[in-house]
């Protein structure tokens, strides 16, 4: 077991490394803010584009700002907060589409 001592085990069986983890609790927990704060979100796929698209704007804008810190026209959330906006938004999408996969199939 101690060749596994960096890894983790949160995604069932399979092993993952830490830094894999994080990143998957992060967006989890985005997705219960955005879930709180917007329950039960259903929308066509061209609302779900512009929803996504919004917050890619928003990490282009942390990334101008990241890239360029002495201009300050660009908001105040990190890359990493954004690309954690991105995923949660991305992964609400995929599951939308996972349940009316499901209901149709039942």
């Amino acid at each position: 077991m101690s060749e596994n001592k960096h890894y983790v085990r949160p995604l069932g069986r399979q092993l993952v490394r830490p830094p894999l983890a994080r990143a998957v609790q992060q967006i989890y927990r985005e997705r219960l803010r955005q879930n709180a704060k917007w329950p039960g979100q259903q929308h066509p796929p061209a609302e779900w584009h512009l929803i996504l698209s919004e917050e890619m704007g928003e990490l282009a804008q942390a990334i101008l700002r990241e890239s360029f810190p002495e201009d300050d026209r660009h908001g105040d959330s990190s890359v990493k907060t954004e690309l954690i906006h991105v995923a949660a938004v991305a992964f609400q999408w995929l599951e939308r589409i996972e349940e009316a996969e499901h209901d149709a199939i039942h």
